[in-house]
């Protein structure tokens, strides 16, 4: 395996654990790596949280919402929204998840 890909795979397993799982106390760690892993794959793409949750047969949407925020609070991706002058729009439109 290349020396650089190793890095950046330890990299990103480091921040998973040490900078989310274990400062946010999360509980559905395998839940939090899958997802970490869909947002890599599905860089760039529209998601909206419900869909997320269907996909992973999580019971809450508050579960998805939190973990996608802890993972933009560690600056590992990034979530952008739809630009509208309304806020409603704003909160219920798809964002995208930038690696």
């Amino acid at each position: 395996m290349d020396f650089g890909l190793l890095f950046l795979a330890e990299n990103f397993r480091d921040i998973v654990e040490r900078d989310i799982i274990q400062r946010y106390n999360v509980e559905y760690k395998n839940v939090l790596k899958k997802l970490a892993k869909y947002y890599v794959s599905n860089s760039g793409k529209e998601n909206s949280f419900n869909k997320i949750k269907n996909v992973f047969n999580v019971k809450s949407l508050h579960t998805i919402r939190n973990y996608s925020q802890y993972f933009s609070n560690a600056y590992l991706f990034f979530i952008l929204e739809k630009y509208s002058p309304k806020l409603k729009l704003q909160e219920i439109s798809p964002k995208k998840f930038i690696v």
